[in-house]
């Protein structure tokens, strides 16, 4: 085996051990580790999640763990080694320590404390570096990590389920699932993918969502409830969500007569509103990340999925849609005068009798117009 297929052997393993912690290490990035010396693997290890020892300090601990000497190594790791102290202590001090010949990572980090800085500090010191081994693989792998870094917000997916005619209940609010049991597993599953779930007031007060995962046969980690709201609000204080910390956003002035649900241990948080009275998205979501939340599925009401759709903060967006009709005066997933195109199609899936199409926003941004008028 030539040396560069040996290189992208290796981090093809560090690649699959990164992807292991899955949701579990948001808001940190996935990374795996690999410690080789004589063509022998000598350790591995991935980050677990936040707080836990880093890949690179797991793959030497397994190492040491064997009996294994690390002197003289090379360390495969997905994600440039950090240099900064955080809740952990560098990694390029254990490096060094550890006396590692060469370090080959797959992509640079985006975080500003890092951009390549590790990479200097190692090659000053007598290490030698190749950055940039399957650096696209490594980037897709960290989708969520690379926005928040770059954008400075949560990885937005917008979620909801529709008729044919667009609509995602009767006036009445009934109709709660339009959706078969199939497509319903899938928003579970999407929901088990994220830090954070969103909801506006209106559909927390008429469903009263659980926002858990009961139909995701594969559990996991139950995000984070977050409740866009008004002054006064209009959310129930008394939602089953209890030992989840939800977050209720209101206008700036309405905490006050938020009393209620940070009694019950919400966390209630003032922002600024526009004319309407409706917080203003885009300094919420950087405010949400702040809170750790990285990721954020947004499954309604139509005026927040439309409002989220308007402001082209949204990366991601999956639409079901159900063989079905309902009258034209029912709850739609679009709201507003204006006229919104250029959506991309990015797959199409059949989930039972149901539809769902992903979709993307258009190459440089949303096109959003006035609606035509007669002459």
């Amino acid at each position: 085996m030539t040396d560069a297929a040996a290189d992208r052997r290796w981090m093809e393993r560090a690649l699959a051990l990164a992807a292991r912690a899955g949701r579990a290490a948001q808001p940190n990035p996935l990374v795996g580790a690999v410690l080789v010396k004589g063509g022998r693997r000598l350790g591995e290890g991935w980050h677990r999640g936040p707080g836990l020892p880093h890949a690179e300090r797991e793959a030497l601990a397994d190492a040491q763990a064997a009996g294994e000497d690390p002197a003289g190594a090379t360390l495969y790791v997905t994600l440039e080694p950090c240099h900064c102290h955080g809740r952990t202590p560098p990694c390029t001090e254990a490096i060094l320590a550890a006396g590692i010949a060469r370090v080959v990572y797959a992509l640079e980090d985006p975080n500003p404390c890092e951009q390549g800085r590790s990479h200097r500090l190692l090659i000053q010191a007598g290490v030698a570096v190749t950055a940039g081994l399957l650096a696209d693989e490594a980037a897709s792998l960290n989708a969520i990590y690379m926005h928040n870094q770059t954008a400075g917000r949560p990885y937005v997916v917008l979620k909801c389920a529709a008729t044919l005619n667009g609509m995602l209940a009767r006036a009445d609010g009934s109709s709660r699932w339009i959706s078969g049991p199939e497509s319903r597993r899938e928003a579970h599953r999407l929901r088990a993918e994220a830090t954070a779930v969103a909801v506006g007031a209106e559909t927390a007060r008429l469903d009263r969502p659980r926002l858990d995962l009961r139909f995701w046969e594969a559990g996991g980690i139950l995000p984070r409830p977050v409740v866009f709201d008004t002054d006064p609000p209009r959310c129930p204080a008394d939602l089953e969500w209890e030992g989840r910390e939800p977050l209720l956003l209101v206008p700036e002035g309405a905490e006050a007569r938020a009393a209620e649900h940070a009694a019950r241990g919400w966390r209630v948080l003032p922002l600024p509103a526009d004319a309407e009275g409706r917080v203003v998205l885009e300094v919420a979501l950087p405010v949400l990340l702040g809170e750790g939340l990285s990721s954020l599925l947004v499954e309604g009401g139509g005026r927040l999925i439309s409002a989220f759709l308007r402001s082209g903060l949204w990366e991601r967006w999956e639409l079901v849609v159900a063989p079905t009709l309902f009258a034209a005066d029912g709850r739609s997933f679009w709201s507003g005068p204006v006229e919104m195109a250029g959506l991309r199609v990015a797959d199409v899936t059949r989930r039972g009798a149901d539809v769902q199409l992903t979709l993307l926003p258009a190459d440089g941004g949303m096109a959003v117009a006035a609606p035509a008028r007669e002459a």
